[in-house]
C-alpha cells in the first residue's frame, strides 16, 4: 500500500483534510512505537518510506488505551478525546490494511488486551474467533455463530484435505486458535475438482443446495482472505484452478 493511498484512505475514513490525515497517521504510529517498540519495528519494515522515518520520543510499554488516546492527541494537536479516538481507530484500520495479518497479530500480542477492541472487526483483525465467525455469519446470512462455525470449519476441513500438512499449519497459525483442529489433516485426498471440494463441504454442513454451498464457500474464502491473505493464497496455489476460482 503506497503512502498516498494510506493518507487518502484515512482522510476519507475520518473526514480529515490531507495534512491532518498525515499528522494523525504519523502520531498513531509514533504512539504505537512508544508502547510496543519491538513489534512496531518489525511492522515498520512493511510500511512506505515516509512512515519509516517516524521515531518514538520515549518508551511507555504500560500505557493504557485511554493514555494512548491522550498521547495521540498530544502528537496530533487534537484536544477532544472522542474525536481523537475516532481518528485513531481509523488510523488503526489503515495501518493494519497496509501490512500482513501476521504482523498485525504480532502487534496486538504486544499490546494490552484492551487495544484489540480498537482494531476494526470489519477487517478481521481482533484475533477473536467470534469476530471471524460474525463476519462469516453476516456474509452468508445465517442466524447464529454456530451455523457460521459449522460452515467455516467445513471449508477449512476441505482445505486441509487438499493441502500439504505444512501449508495447512501455516494457515492455522494466522487464524484464531479455535480453528486449529479444523486444519489438521485426517484423510488427505488427491487433487480433485471444485465439485468434489464442494461435496466435501456439503457433507460437513448437511447442506443440500449445491449452488448455496458454492456461494457460502466463496464467502468463507473472502473472510479468510482478510485474516490470512498470504497464507490463503499459498494454500490455494496447491489446488486446481476450478477450486481457486471459488475464492475470487
Amino acid at each position: 500500500m503506497q503512502y498516498e493511498d494510506m493518507v487518502e484512505a484515512l482522510r476519507q475514513r475520518a473526514s480529515l483534510d490531507w495534512s491532518a490525515a498525515e499528522t494523525v497517521l504519523a502520531a498513531t504510529l509514533q504512539a504505537l512505537d512508544e508502547t510496543a517498540h519491538t513489534a512496531v519495528a518489525d511492522l515498520r519494515a512493511q510500511l512506505p518510506g515516509q512512515l519509516k522515518q517516524v521515531e518514538p520520543a520515549g518508551m511507555n510499554p504500560d500505557r493504557s488505551w485511554d493514555e494512548f488516546v491522550v498521547r495521540v492527541g498530544e502528537l496530533s494537536g487534537a484536544a477532544d478525546a472522542g474525536q481523537v479516538g475516532d481518528q485513531l481507530r481509523a488510523a488503526f484500520a489503515v495501518l493494519t490494511q497496509a501490512v500482513s495479518s501476521g504482523q498485525v497479530r504480532e502487534l496486538l500480542a504486544a499490546l494490552p488486551a484492551e487495544f484489540r477492541d480498537a482494531v476494526p472487526g470489519s477487517i478481521g483483525l481482533s484475533g477473536s474467533a467470534e469476530t471471524l465467525l460474525d463476519q462469516v455469519r453476516q456474509r452468508v446470512e445465517v442466524d447464529t455463530l454456530e451455523q457460521a462455525r459449522e460452515l467455516t470449519e467445513g471449508v477449512l476441513n476441505a482445505l486441509a484435505e487438499h493441502s500439504s500438512a505444512g501449508q495447512a499449519r501455516d494457515l492455522a497459525l494466522r487464524l484464531p486458535e479455535d480453528f486449529g483442529d479444523a486444519l489438521r489433516i485426517t484423510r488427505p485426498v488427491s487433487r480433485t475438482e471444485a465439485e468434489d471440494f464442494l461435496a466435501g463441504v456439503s457433507d460437513r454442513v448437511s447442506a443440500t443446495n449445491p449452488n448455496r454451498v458454492r456461494e457460502d464457500t466463496a464467502h468463507v474464502f473472502a473472510v479468510l482472505r482478510r485474516w490470512a491473505p498470504e497464507e490463503l493464497e499459498a494454500t490455494l496455489s496447491q489446488l486446481p484452478e476450478t477450486i481457486t476460482a471459488l475464492a475470487r
